[in-house]
C-alpha cells in the first residue's frame, strides 16, 4: 500500500516536471510584464510592497483575495515575475490534479486521466496561466473547497479547523469572479439535499450566506468585470484562440461548445444533482452566461471535457459491446480535440512570439517606450493603474472623477504627468469630452485602437 502510494506520488511529480518543464522549453509562457490580469498585477503589487515595506499606490488599488494566495512569492521571491508565472503554472498543475482525483472516485479512472490531459493541453489553459488569470486560481480553489467539504462531512464536527478554512475558501472563490457564487450555491444545494446532521447542516448554511453576502458586497459589483458579452462567441474565441471574436469561425466554434456542453449536461443531470462539486461547476457557467470572459470559458470547458469524456467513453453504439463500439469513435473524437487543442497552442506560442498581448497592453507599451529617462518622476492615472505601474515600475493610480466644473477637474489631476485610458470605452465617454474640452492643459500623446495616451502639462493654465 505504502510502494502504491510512493509510485502514485512519484508519478505525478514526473508529470508535472515534463509538462512543466515542456511548457517553458517552448516558451508558451513569457516573463514579460505584458499580458497580465488586472486583478493578478494589482494582488501581486500589493505584495511586493508590504513585503518590501515601500509606500505605493498598490494598497489604494481594489484586489481580490489572490493577494493572500501571492503570500509565498512576497516573501521569497519579491519582484520576480518569473517566480509568479512559474508559481501560476505550479496552481494550475495543482488544480487539476484535484479534479483529477475527483474524477477517480466519482466518474472513471479512465475519464479522469483523459480529461486532465486534455485541459493540461488545452490552450485556454496556457493563456490563463500566462495571464496569470483568476480561472487559475477558481480551479485551484473549486477543487480544494470540494476537498474541504469531503473532511467536513467525514468529521462531523461542530466548528472545526476544516470548517473555518472552508469558509475562508469560499470568500476567496467568490472574491475572484461573479461565477464564484455558483460554488457557493453548489455547497448550499449539497447540504440542503444531503445533511449529515441538523446542527452541522445550519452551520453551513449560515457560514457560506454570510461569506457570499460579506465578500459580494466588499467586491462592489466586481468593477472590472465585463457584463453581458456575447458568451457564443466569447466561448469560441477564448477555446480554439480565434483571434477576431466577431467572426463567423467564433460564432461556430461557440456554438459547437455550448451545444456539448448543453448535450453532456442534460445526460449527466443526475450525477449533477448528486455531486456538489458538478452542480457548483454548473451553477457557475449558468452565472457566467451574464459575465463571459475567459475565466468562465475556462471552469465551463474543465466540466465539459469530465462530463463529455465520460459520455463519450461509456456510450454504446446500436447496443453493441466491445472495445471498437464503446472506444472506437470516442478515442478518434479525443484525438482529434488533442490536434486542435495543439494547434491552438501553436498559436499561442506565435502570439508571444510577436509579443501580441492586446490593444491595451501595446498602449501601455507605448508609454513605457515614451519614456526617455528612466529616472524621470512620473505620476500616472489609468485606467489599468494595476497592469500600467507593473509595466512603467512607477506611481500609478485609478482615472480621476468626471466633473462638471473643469477647473476643479484641473486641480484634481494636476499632479498627474499622464493620463491613459480606452476613449472607446462606453464607461470613458464623459472623461473623453472633459478632456478633449481641456486641450490647453491636456495634449494627446498619441493614439491607438486600445486608447490614448494624455500628457498633463505642467503650468496650470485654466480654460
Amino acid at each position: 500500500m505504502i510502494n502504491d502510494k510512493i509510485k502514485q506520488r512519484g508519478l505525478i511529480l514526473i508529470t508535472l516536471l515534463v509538462w512543466g518543464g515542456l511548457i517553458l522549453w517552448f516558451k508558451l509562457v513569457q516573463f514579460s510584464p505584458y499580458g497580465i490580469e488586472e486583478g493578478a498585477s494589482r494582488a501581486l503589487l500589493l505584495m511586493w510592497s508590504l513585503a518590501e515595506r515601500v509606500n505605493t499606490t498598490a494598497v489604494l488599488l481594489t484586489h481580490d483575495f489572490r493577494t493572500l494566495i501571492f503570500v509565498p512569492l512576497a516573501l521569497y521571491w519579491s519582484g520576480s515575475l518569473v517566480a509568479a508565472k512559474v508559481f501560476t503554472l505550479l496552481a494550475f498543475f495543482a488544480g487539476t490534479l484535484f479534479f483529477y482525483r475527483w474524477a477517480v472516485k466519482h466518474l472513471d479512472g479512465e475519464v479522469a486521466l483523459i480529461a486532465s490531459g486534455l485541459l493540461l493541453i488545452a490552450p485556454l489553459s496556457l493563456q490563463q496561466i500566462d495571464a496569470m488569470g483568476a480561472g487559475v486560481y477558481l480551479l485551484l480553489t473549486f477543487g480544494l473547497g470540494s476537498w474541504l467539504d469531503q473532511r467536513i462531512r467525514d468529521q462531523e464536527k461542530l466548528l472545526s479547523a476544516w470548517y473555518f478554512i472552508h469558509m475562508v475558501v469560499i470568500a476567496a472563490i467568490i472574491s475572484m469572479h461573479p461565477i464564484g457564487l455558483g460554488y457557493a450555491l453548489g455547497i448550499l444545494w449539497s447540504w440542503q439535499r444531503k445533511p449529515i446532521n441538523n446542527k452541522l447542516q445550519k452551520q453551513i448554511l449560515i457560514g457560506v450566506g454570510v461569506s457570499a453576502i460579506i465578500i459580494g458586497l466588499l467586491q462592489a459589483g466586481w468593477i472590472h468585470i465585463e457584463w453581458f458579452n456575447n458568451p457564443i462567441t466569447t466561448l469560441g474565441s477564448a477555446i480554439f484562440k480565434i483571434d477576431d471574436a466577431n467572426s463567423g469561425a467564433a460564432w461556430f466554434a461557440g456554438a459547437l461548445v455550448l451545444t456539448l456542453f448543453a448535450i453532456a449536461a442534460i445526460r449527466s443531470r443526475q450525477f449533477i444533482v448528486g455531486n456538489s462539486l458538478a452542480s457548483s461547476l454548473l451553477l457557475a457557467s449558468l452565472i457566467g452566461l451574464l459575465c463571459a470572459d475567459k475565466v468562465w470559458a475556462l471552469l465551463l470547458l474543465t466540466l465539459l471535457l469530465y462530463l463529455g469524456t465520460q459520455q463519450l467513453i461509456h456510450a454504446q453504439k446500436f447496443g453493441m459491446r466491445g472495445f471498437m463500439a464503446q472506444r472506437g469513435l470516442a478515442l478518434m473524437l479525443l484525438f482529434i480535440i488533442a490536434f486542435v487543442f495543439m494547434q491552438g497552442d501553436k498559436a499561442h506560442y506565435n502570439t508571444l512570439a510577436r509579443g501580441d498581448f492586446g490593444e491595451n497592453d501595446r498602449l501601455i507599451a507605448t508609454l513605457v517606450a515614451s519614456i526617455k529617462d528612466d529616472k524621470q518622476k512620473l505620476q500616472i492615472s489609468s485606467q489599468w493603474p494595476g497592469r500600467t505601474m507593473l509595466a512603467i515600475k512607477q506611481a500609478t493610480l485609478p482615472l480621476p472623477p468626471v466633473s462638471d466644473d473643469d477647473a476643479y477637474f484641473i486641480e484634481i489631476t494636476k499632479g498627474f504627468t499622464h493620463i491613459i485610458f480606452d476613449h472607446t470605452d462606453p464607461k470613458n465617454t464623459a472623461l473623453a469630452r472633459q478632456i478633449a474640452r481641456l486641450s490647453g492643459n491636456m495634449s494627446t500623446l498619441t493614439r491607438e485602437p486600445g486608447g490614448v495616451i494624455i500628457e498633463v502639462q505642467a503650468k496650470d493654465k485654466t480654460p
